[in-house]
């Protein structure tokens, strides 16, 4: 559900592999999940490869990103997990997904798109691209596997306004020390700060 995302091949034997990627500055979270995956031989040894992508504005200026990204191999095998998780080629959240959940992968889930909102001292989940029927499912297996409080949020601009169709999940100030019981042990050093440590 994170920043991985998966595609298939178009052969005759289909398989799916996944690609991950992150920004420069989560290059040593990058790394971790390169060795993850590594060490249980879903991936070659030659590393994460560098990418620089570069984005132009309304003023015609432009701002070069550096990151780091690296495939899994492709396996039939996993045709089972793209099928969970693409619908027509667009990711979903199915009813299915609460038989997968585990602590691991709410660790996974928060590393990719956690982030500490320091105003409200609680943890936002950004689910913006998921319809709210699929973000308030979510929220609803947090409750029931984990016992975690949450609500969903409209997204909105500085200033006030809202973005249309996207949303978040909060979990709630009383929640967040079950969360951080839940998920420390998988919580690499320098992300630790998305859980407001």
């Amino acid at each position: 559900m994170g920043d991985g995302y998966a595609y298939q091949t178009k052969a005759l034997n289909k398989g799916t592999s996944f690609r991950f990627k992150q920004s420069g500055r989560h290059k040593d979270y990058l790394l971790y999940l390169y060795d993850f995956f590594f060490s249980r031989g879903y991936c070659t040894n030659s590393g994460p490869r560098e990418y620089r992508t570069v984005l132009i504005n309304n003023l015609n200026d432009k701002k070069t990103y550096m990151g780091y990204e690296f495939d899994l191999f492709t396996f039939s095998s996993l045709n089972w997990l793209y099928d969970l998780f693409y619908k027509d080629g667009v990711k979903v959240i199915s009813p299915e997904l609460i038989n997968y959940l585990t602590p691991i992968s709410l660790a996974f889930l928060i590393m990719d798109d956690g982030g500490w909102v320091s105003g409200s001292k609680s943890l936002r989940i950004a689910t913006n691209n998921f319809t709210y029927e699929e973000v308030k499912l979510l929220a609803q297996m947090f409750k029931t596997k984990f016992d975690l409080d949450c609500t969903v949020q409209i997204l909105s601009k500085k200033g006030g306004n809202a973005i249309k169709d996207k949303y978040s999940i909060y979990i709630k100030v009383a929640s967040l020390p079950k969360l951080r019981e839940l998920v420390l042990p998988y919580i690499i050093p320098s992300m630790k700060y998305k859980l407001g440590l």
